[in-house]
């Protein structure tokens, strides 16, 4: 036999060597130990798969659905049609033995020395002596399997002697060698060598059979097919002939090629003696023909199976299925003998087709209405035996016969059980029709809750029986007490009123209007409201009827209807459970109606009225909202602030809104920075505070001069990216804003910003350049500064920027070390204007140049002007820039020049341009409000 490969849970693990033969054993004797390793024991099941997967066969086809209950069913699942595989380390079966050596036949002829007579060796290929040692040296090796030293020794053989005598054996057990040290690839190739070289034989016999295995075992079942062929074709071993093909019919089948598998079967089937394989064949071709509905043949392949074969569970199947076709042929009594004999069957193995075989006794019985065989076949049966697909409808047929019987409680738990372990099964609704029946007969309590079971068998019998709306009444009534609206409502929609006792009409008006009210099924819920109102007008539950039928005309936007109920349960029925909801509803309608101040008086009389009100929050906030759409913004502030409190996760956002546009629209500086600032630090500010506010505080915090925070919120109302959205005015209190900051970069940008608007006036864009030209200036960038200036006084600003304008001129001559030219520039601006602020701040800066240049005594004329004129003027910080000469450094270490000690100090006056835009009255604000 061929030694088996290791298991793949330890693939390439040497086995321990088996112990040493005795000191008298020669090689002789260690290469017959090797042949006579024992063959495997035989399985029960499928001969074994290959080691390294096991390769389980398919299920039979499914046997098509029982009919109904009325005729005699058939199973619907057969037990597994394979047995479980054998153990993955498991080969298929393979040969029994090795074949005894034989000469290659290229070889040459070399014979050895005769052995003394005393012990005559058995006769052999003669092989020369080193030839012949090596090769003893791997078989001992080999026998004591000791595979990875035999590899070795086996390879050497090979290399050493190409024309050697054992060239066949040595290439098959060098394949063996390595398929059990877990090389298979090695091996692999090596049987293909020795196939490809020698082409029959039953060395070449075997190593098809193993590649077939390995194929097979790894699903190529193309190529497991074709070696299993040269296995069967190769081999003078019958077993490894039937193995052969045996497999290669399943290889067939996995391919999808049910004719060749067939036609293999076929070739199996043939033959009978000493074929382990001859059952399987039979129920393969059974099955098959089976599946194909060819009918005769099938049952003649089970029947010919279930007398002569030997294998119990492949026996037990074969009656199980031959018994059911003859069922089917009307041949009622061969079947029951042929389950009852499967029953007869003791063998473990066959103990999963004894439960069908009970169960085909049970549908034969059924069929035949012996209703005691029935129970008596049921009382003998293991239903945990039976395939899950049958149960349901075991317990149908088994129920019914109760019932028949008069057994109704059993009957129930059975239909029970079905409705509980399958309820998703065909035989479901007939048991819970069935069990209604049965509960019926034990006027059991839970009747209401199997009705909706029974309703379409009840239809099926009679279309116009009252019971079928007495079952759907009962489905309706289950569902409406458990709050299940949905399916109450179509219950209740299904009935049919004139069928019902005329005590049962008034409960299902009123109860079809409330579930489908509930169930968002307005029509059908106005209509049975209607009616119930109109017959039942003195009724207790009229208010919760009106409260109803409102809450659907509500949802169907008939407001004036919706306003109307509400409204007569506040007049009519104001202590009634539902007056609550009555007042919050019509307040609601009302707003939905725009009739803002009826929807401000309801919700106030809600909270005087209910003064601990769930809808509290609500309330203030509508009220609050109501005030805000009437423009009366002082009144809605309080409580707008009292629904953000009440109940923040439903109002923040938008009663947060609300109130910042109401302090927004009463230009509240102090609480609309308080609500901006709040806002600014939730998620997503930007979506929350419209950009009108943001600008209109800018514009506020610039007009009182507070510069800080008039560049913070005109930048936030500035949009950088897209600079046309912002208007322009904006940019040109930004870039002074940003000048007072000392934000020099800032306010180039805005300029900029507002001078790419084409239109501008020439005085408005001096204006403009002004801003940018002393933010340049900052920045010491006179170069693009000076050029800046020049522009704007081309364009004739007014009197104040030009001014400014040649101050800023003068100042960049005084930082570029040229103080005698810049004392002739600020000279004409005192000498032009007669301001408060510019005249006095022109003569200070052209007595500090005159000093600068070394003309103390023109100074000193212009400083007894200055004097004479402005006696309080005091000059701002910063007034006359550092002369710088040479590098920054020195600019910086330059004192500046001061006016005289004895001259009165000038009165203190700012730079002004001319005035930014004034914050306009708020206006309409872009919101979400809803």
């Amino acid at each position: 036999m061929i030694p088996r490969p290791l298991p793949p849970s330890t693939p390439g693990h040497r086995r321990r060597p088996s112990p040493r033969p005795a000191a008298g054993r020669g090689l002789i004797a260690c290469l017959a130990a090797v042949l006579a390793v024992p063959a495997p024991a035989q399985e029960t099941t499928d001969p074994p798969v290959p080691r390294a997967e096991a390769v389980e066969e398919q299920p039979a086809p499914a046997i098509p659905p029982a009919p109904p209950v009325t005729e005699a069913p058939v199973p619907r699942a057969e037990p597994v049609d394979e047995a479980p595989a054998a153990p993955e380390q498991d080969a298929p079966n393979e040969p029994t033995e090795e074949p005894k050596p034989t000469p290659d036949p290229a070889a040459p002829a070399t014979p050895r020395p005769p052995r003394p007579p005393a012990r005559p060796a058995p006769p052999r290929p003669s092989a020369p002596a080193p030839e012949q040692n090596l090769f003893d040296y791997a078989n001992m090796l080999y026998g004591r399997k000791e595979y990875d030293l035999a590899a070795t020794q086996y390879a050497q053989y090979l290399n050493t002697y190409p024309q050697g005598s054992y060239l066949q054996i040595a290439l098959y057990r060098l394949a063996e060698s390595q398929l059990n040290l877990g090389r298979t690839p090695e091996a692999e190739a090596t049987y293909r060598q020795l196939i490809q070289r020698y082409r029959t034989g039953d060395y070449v016999a075997n190593a098809a059979y193993r590649l077939g295995s390995l194929a097979y075992n790894r699903r190529a079942f193309d190529t497991a097919a074709r070696d299993f062929e040269t296995a069967a074709i190769q081999t003078k071993q019958e077993r490894i002939r039937f193995s052969a093909i045996y497999y290669k019919a399943r290889a067939l089948s996995e391919l999808n090629q049910p004719k060749a598998a067939y036609a293999e079967y076929e070739r199996l089937a043939k033959s009978r003696t000493n074929n382990p394989f001859w059952d399987r064949a039979l129920i393969q071709m059974g099955r098959a023909d089976e599946a194909a509905r060819r009918t005769e043949s099938a049952l003649a392949h089970f029947t010919r199976l279930s007398l002569e074969g030997t294998e119990a569970e492949l026996v037990a199947e074969a009656l199980v299925k031959s018994s059911r076709l003859l069922k089917e042929d009307g041949k009622t009594a061969e079947a029951l003998a042929g389950f009852q004999r499967v029953l007869e069957l003791k063998e473990e193995s066959a103990a999963p087709w004894r439960a069908i075989a009970r169960y085909g006794l049970i549908e034969t019985h059924y069929a035949g209405g012996d209703w005691p065989a029935v129970l008596e076949a049921y009382a003998a049966t293991e239903t945990a035996q039976l395939p899950e697909e049958q149960r349901p409808r075991l317990w149908l047929m088994v129920g019914d016969a109760q019932a028949k019987s008069h057994q109704h409680r059993r009957a129930v738990d059975l239909f029970q059980m079905i409705e509980q372990y399958y309820p998703d099964s065909a035989e479901n609704a007939e048991a819970s029709y069935r069990r209604l029946i049965s509960l019926s007969e034990l006027r059991d309590p839970s009747l209401p809750e199997a009705a909706t079971q029974a309703i379409s068998r009840l239809k099926a019998k009679d279309p116009e029986s009252p019971q079928i709306d007495l079952a759907r009444f009962l489905v309706a009534e289950h569902f409406f007490t458990r709050l299940v609206y949905p399916q109450a409502a179509q219950a209740y929609k299904e009935i049919r009123v004139a069928k019902l006792p005329e005590s049962l009409k008034p409960a299902l008006l009123f109860r079809r209007g409330w579930a489908c009210q509930a169930s968002g099924d307005a029509a059908n819920a106005i209509a049975s409201f209607s009616e119930w109102i109109e017959g039942h007008p003195d009724d207790p539950q009229m208010p919760q009827a009106l409260a109803k039928r409102g809450l659907a005309y509500k949802t169907t936007e008939d407001w004036k209807n919706a306003q109307t109920d509400f409204d007569t349960i506040i007049e009519k029925h104001p202590d009634s459970p539902v007056a609550e909801l009555a007042y919050e509803q019509a307040a609601l309608v009302r707003g939905q109606r725009k009739d803002t101040a009826g929807m401000i008086r309801t919700f106030k009389a809600l909270l005087e009225k209910f003064p601990t009100t769930r809808a509290a929050a609500e309330a203030h906030f509508w009220i609050g909202s109501g005030h805000f759409e009437l423009k009366q913004y002082a009144e809605a502030v309080p409580d707008l602030i009292k629904a953000r409190e009440m109940d923040a996760k439903a109002y923040e956002r938008e009663a947060s809104l609300r109130l910042l546009l109401s302090y927004y629209y009463q230009s509240d500086i102090p609480n609309l920075v308080k609500a901006v600032e709040a806002e600014r630090v939730k998620d997503d500010p930007n979506s929350r505070i419209p950009r009108q506010v943001y600008q209109f505080l800018g514009l506020k915090f610039f007009e009182q001069e507070d510069m800080a925070l008039a560049d913070k919120y005109l930048g936030l109302s500035s949009t950088p990216d897209k600079p046309g959205d912002t208007d322009h005015r904006v940019w040109l209190a930004l870039s002074e804003a940003r000048l007072a900051s000392r934000n020099w970069g800032g306010a180039v940008t805005a300029s900029d910003h507002f001078l790419r608007k084409s239109d501008l006036p020439g005085p408005l864009r001096a204006k403009a350049m002004l801003s940018k030209a002393r933010a340049l200036f900052e920045l010491r960038n006179h170069d693009d500064a000076t050029p800046v200036i020049n522009e704007a006084l081309r364009l004739q600003p007014d009197a104040r920027v030009q001014a400014h304008l040649r101050l800023l001129l003068g100042d960049i001559a005084m930082s570029q070390g040229d103080p005698a030219h810049a004392a002739a520039i600020y000279v004409v601006p005192s000498q032009m204007f007669d301001d408060e602020e510019i005249t006095p701040l022109a003569l200070f800066k052209t007595i500090a140049a005159l000093e600068k240049a070394g003309k103390k005594e023109e100074a000193g004329e212009y400083r007894t002007d200055l004097k004479k004129r402005f006696p309080n003027f005091r000059a701002p910080a910063g007034a006359v820039p550092a002369t710088r000469k040479s590098s920054d450094a020195e600019a910086e270490a330059e004192p500046e020049p001061e006016p005289d000690p004895d001259a009165d100090a000038p009165s203190e006056a700012e730079e002004e341009s001319e005035p930014a835009p004034e914050a306009e009255a708020p206006g309409d604000a872009e919101t979400a409000i809803d």
